[in-house]
This record gives structure tokens, sequence and C-alpha cells, in this order.
């Protein structure tokens, strides 16, 4: 087998003549036949092994970022020309290799927007997209990533319904967004703008993408006015927030007249949001909505009260005032509830103390922007 031949650009580092084969037939087959090197990181990233993770990671430090391209455009033309040709194993190899590429730092250094767009313009991929965007775009601005800590593995058990709660709030941590990838991620797809807009509600440029939206899908314009005006009656607004929100009023007014009627709202609180505090009610929510009757239970069943009591303390889960009142309603229907809840309960107590932590070892390479990237990204700090 040949040591695989790569140009000695600037930035690349030649294969040592003892790599692992896969990685030895990875790059001997990239340029002439892509579609091979695209089932070896497959195979690789099902395979899970000790050694598999580690050819991974020595592809993932070699390759570069135009190769790299070559591997995700046959993988979206694949999918494109051959979706219903394509068995099971391949359907899957392909979503956990996706999952790979915009999760894991070592390999979303390698991708510019337009990449992680192609990758993740579904339904199944959008929270990935959207997140892997972020990052990328903090990374490039030298802002800290928001998500350094994020638990990865949750996109995969949890739906999308769950986390969105806590993603904005990370999003809200961004210091900017990249408002350009965030449009035409979406432009075509107004499930896609709703669910955008859904998590930029904790960003103070959640209203510039209104007005965007707005113009191009105006199937949302009762949406968006709702909102808006629900915003300058009670959200928390700064002084210049609430300003930007005004701005982007008296433009949607120029097209939809009916928008002139939201400066006319009274404000009945004008306080600086306080992150932690709204933090906080997220966790709780995500508590309470998924969990907060498995709780109730919980603290009912004399059996299990203790073991209940133990794992709150640990993880120091928040209990609000409703899930204790909800206790007390809730005393005569303990008996009715199965144990098989405190098991439901236990795996959400498990996932709020998850939640924060160190990302898994699956997806912690810490994310640093290619160099070939950053050089020719026009959004790149100065």
């Amino acid at each position: 087998m040949l040591t695989p031949q790569l140009n000695n650009q600037e930035g690349c580092v030649v294969p040592k003549t003892n790599q692992k084969e896969s990685v030895t037939r990875f790059f001997n087959a990239i340029d002439n036949h892509p579609r091979s090197s695209l089932y070896i990181l497959c195979d690789l990233v099902i395979e899970n092994s000790v050694s598999a993770k580690q050819s991974l990671n020595d592809i993932a430090q070699i390759i570069l970022p135009e190769q790299l391209r070559i591997i995700t455009k046959t993988m979206t033309c694949i999918e494109a020309n051959e979706g219903v040709l394509q068995d099971k194993n391949t359907i899957a190899a392909f979503t956990q290799f996706k999952i790979k590429l915009l999760c894991d730092g070592g390999w979303l250094k390698h991708l510019n927007p337009k990449d992680i767009i192609a990758l993740s313009a579904n339904d199944a991929f959008f929270l990935h997209g959207l997140i892997a965007l972020t990052r990328v775009h903090t990374i490039a601005k030298g802002h800290t990533d928001p998500f350094h800590q994020f638990d990865f593995e949750i996109l995969q058990r949890a739906g999308a319904e769950h986390i969105a709660p806590n993603i904005s709030t990370l999003i809200a941590e961004a210091e900017t967004l990249p408002l350009d990838n965030f449009k035409e991620f979406s432009k075509n797809d107004i499930e896609l703008a709703r669910s955008v807009l859904r998590l930029m509600q904790s960003h103070p440029t959640r209203f510039e993408m209104g007005e965007y939206f707005l113009a191009q899908h105006k199937e949302l314009k009762d949406e968006i006015y709702t909102n808006w005006h629900k915003a300058k009656e009670s959200i928390a607004h700064t002084t210049v927030s609430e300003e930007n929100l005004s701005k982007h009023i008296e433009r949607a007014a120029k097209t939809h007249s009916e928008f002139n009627n939201i400066t006319k709202a009274n404000r009945t609180k004008k306080d600086a949001p306080d992150k932690n505090a709204l933090q906080k009610r997220n966790y709780s929510f995500m508590g309470l909505s998924g969990f907060g009757t498995l709780c109730v239970t919980a603290s009912l069943v004399p059996k299990y009260t203790a073991l209940a009591g133990a794992v709150l303390t640990s993880t120091k889960a928040v209990i609000t005032g409703q899930a204790i009142c909800a206790v007390g309603i809730s005393t005569m229907a303990a008996p009715l509830i199965a144990p098989t809840s405190i098991a439901l309960f236990l795996g959400g107590v498990t996932y709020l103390a998850r939640h924060g932590k160190e990302a898994s070892s699956e997806y912690n390479t810490p994310l640093e922007i290619s160099p070939q990237l950053i050089s020719k990204n026009p959004n790149a700090p100065e």
C-alpha cells in the first residue's frame, strides 16, 4: 500500500509512513475515488472502537478544508440522487458522520458556513447546523464559544422542543451571531425560519432577523407582529434594545402599516435582562414541563421518597413553587401512578445534571478554526 502523497501546501501535514492502513487508504483514494474515502470515514464512525476513533482523529488533523469539501459534496450528491436506493446501514452511517462533522471541533474547524448549511438545512439537522454556524462565527471573531461545554449527545437523545430553551440561552451568550448565514440557512423553508426566530428570542438581534423573515416569509407576519407587540409591552429591555426594536418596527411599518400600533403599547417593565435568572427559568421549565408530574410522583410514593431527595440534593436541581403546590393537590392520586415513572424522573434529573458539564468524550475536541478558512473568511477578525 502506498503512503498517501499530499501537496506540500502551507498548513498541510504530510502523513507519516507508519500511519494506520485506514488512514493511508483514505488519502490514497480521495482525489480519484472520493466515494471510497467517504465510506472509509463512515465505517470508522460506525465501528466506534478505540482504534477507529484514533484513525478519525489522525485524519481530522491531516485533512485540508478543500479535501473535506470533496467528501461532503460527495455525500450530499449521493443523498440527493440516490436517496431512495440507499440501504438502512448507509443512511445510518451518513447520519452519524454528519453529526461527527457538525459537533466535533476537530472536524468542524475545517468547514465553512456553506458546507455547514449544505449538511444541515433540513429538519433532522437544523439544531446541529445552527449551533455549528454560531460556533464557527464566534471563534472566527475571537469570541468565546458559548457551546464549549455543551453535551452534544443530548441532541440525539432529546427532542428539539425539549432542549430549545437551553440552546436559546446559550445562543444569547454569543456576542454576535452570523445573521447572513442564518438567513441563508432558512430563507427557503418557513419552518426553519420559525425555528431560527424561536432560538434567537433571547438575543438582541432577533428583531433584525424578524424584519428579514417578514419580507422573506410573509406567512409569518402575524406571528412576528404578536411577538414584537409582547416585547414592546413587557419583555425586559435595555435602552439600546428598545431603540433597536423601534427602528425595526418603523421599517416594517412601511410595508405593513399595522406595525405602527406596536409603538403605542405601554411599557410595564424596563429592567436590564438577568441572564442567570433567565437560565434558571429555562432549567426549571425543562424539569417541570418534561418531568414535573414525575417529580410529584417521586415525592409522594414513600418507597422512593428518600431516593428522590438524595438525587435532587446531589444534582442541585431546581424545584419551583408550582411543583410544591402540585404535591399537595395530587396526594390522593399517588397510588395510581406506576413506579415506572420514577425511572423516567431519574432520567430527567440525570439530563439536568449532565447539562452544563464538560461535553461528552465523543465531541469534546476544542474548536479552533483552520488557518485556511480564517484567511478566506470575510468575517474573520482583523
